[in-house]
């Protein structure tokens, strides 16, 4: 199960990269999570930066690396994205050793290629749907997102988008936040997850009918599901944007 952890960086065993590899460390006392070494990416100031992190339970701390990042963090918040389990925490007998392990944990960080995929109709391209798209991406390596046909929009909403899918697609497309848009497929609607094989699928905070049918299906069962929350749902949703428009 995916869990975030969002708290201000702080100062802890301020010698210890010296030795090793800089962190960046924040207080963390949830009793259930497990002490494991993780792949995890993490927010700072909006922007998202790849890490290997290790939470150490008799401490209470969740010690991270970033990769390739030199900027004084002390007392910023950020946030903590754990997408998978490494390797159980160990002793190990010199620093030697335990150096050498760490660099096999980010050699494998660096080289496991997480996929998201998102869904959705994206008519009238406005803040929420780039609000929605940029919490995707915190989770992500490659972002897929797939839009919406016309044909399935009326299905679903009984009336035609105000933006004909090819317009749709390319306004995601300028957003310049996935890296893959495609167009949803007119028979299969998981025809895309078939193909890309994604690792997460990201879902709108009401997105209802599509999540019950990824959790009924079997060959879905590996695929982590995660709902999204909403961004200012009272004034950036299409629905409200298209009336405004007709009775403007």
């Amino acid at each position: 199960m995916i869990k975030t952890i969002t708290w201000k960086v702080i100062h802890w065993n301020k010698d210890w990269w010296k030795f090793l590899f800089k962190t960046a460390n924040i207080p963390y006392t949830w009793e259930k999570n497990e002490d494991w070494v993780y792949k995890v990416n993490i927010e700072i100031e909006n922007e998202k930066y790849a890490w290997v992190g290790s939470y150490l339970k008799e401490k209470w701390v969740f010690e991270t690396h970033i990769f390739d990042y030199e900027k004084d963090i002390y007392n910023k918040e950020i946030i903590v994205y754990l997408l998978e389990k490494i390797r159980e925490n160990k002793k190990f007998e010199n620093f030697e050793d335990l150096k050498k392990q760490i660099e096999k944990d980010i050699i494998y960080a660096k080289n496991k290629k997480i996929k998201v995929m998102t869904f959705g109709t994206f008519d009238i391209f406005h803040p929420w749907h780039k609000h929605f798209l940029k919490q995707a991406s915190f989770y992500w390596y490659t972002l897929i997102t797939v839009i919406a046909r016309d044909k399935n929009v009326e299905k679903f909403k009984s009336k035609l988008p105000k933006n004909n899918e090819n317009k749709r697609l390319e306004e995601v497309k300028k957003s310049g936040i996935p890296d893959i848009v495609e167009l949803w497929d007119y028979k299969n609607p998981f025809l895309q997850i078939q193909k890309h094989k994604p690792n997460i699928i990201c879902l709108w905070y009401d997105q209802e009918w599509f999540y019950d049918e990824l959790k009924t299906r079997a060959d879905f069962k590996d695929i982590e599901i995660i709902r999204l929350k909403a961004y200012k749902p009272e004034i950036y949703k299409s629905s409200k944007l298209y009336n405004c428009l007709h009775t403007w």
